[in-house]
């Protein structure tokens, strides 16, 4: 059996969300400031605020949702979530919004790890009942890590050189979730029978 190697760690997009002290913020006002037109307040319960600077880290998606919750989307870098939290609060401040964070989440997170050699097939990959299952309908093998960083969870697709990962929650996670691409999930030089394939329910 041959292990993987990761040549390049790309965070795709990392969502957060956070709670603010108030359960009703002003969409109407927000919405006029933020694009010069008055709000209809029955036809949505949020606004979406996406930033003309194409670059990062200032090229983030911000949801207002009117019962005190916010999201902030298309985040690269997991250093810059306080600095981009604390720049939304501001600009709300500006409008005469002066609210407080209560609680911060990583809701969702997709980071790609490039490999140095092609998955020719996911017949080749040494299958654990425990963590390692075939879902013959989307043609992936999906991959959980039974020991550590349990919320996470890996997607391994036919010829490709890269595998996409859910659920991390910080840089720490990201470096830790390299470790257990390169040492847990193993390779064989001649693919599985047919029948060594496990399928997710």
């Amino acid at each position: 059996m041959d292990n993987l190697k990761v040549t390049n760690v790309i965070i795709e997009d990392i969502t957060v969300e956070c709670e603010l002290n108030t359960n009703n913020i002003p969409l109407q006002k927000i919405s006029f400031d933020l694009e010069k037109k008055v709000f209809e307040p029955e036809l949505k319960d949020f606004i979406i605020v996406c930033n003309r600077d194409k670059q990062p880290p200032n090229n983030y998606h911000t949801t207002v949702f009117k019962n005190g919750k916010i999201l902030l989307s298309n985040i690269k870098r997991f250093e810059d979530i306080e600095s981009i939290k604390n720049k939304v609060l501001g600009r709300m401040k500006q409008m005469g919004c002066d609210y407080k964070v209560t609680k911060t989440r990583v809701r969702e997170s997709v980071v790609r790890y490039e490999l140095k050699e092609k998955i020719e097939s996911l017949r080749h990959i040494a299958n654990s009942p425990k963590n390692c299952q075939y879902n013959k309908e989307l043609d992936v093998m999906i991959y959980r890590s039974a020991e550590r960083l349990k919320n996470a969870y890996c997607v391994l697709r036919d010829d490709r050189k890269d595998i996409l990962v859910m659920g991390l929650e910080n840089e720490t996670q990201v470096r830790e979730y390299r470790d257990i691409i390169e040492n847990n999930i193993k390779i064989n030089a001649k693919p599985l029978p047919n029948n060594a394939e496990k399928e997710v329910d």
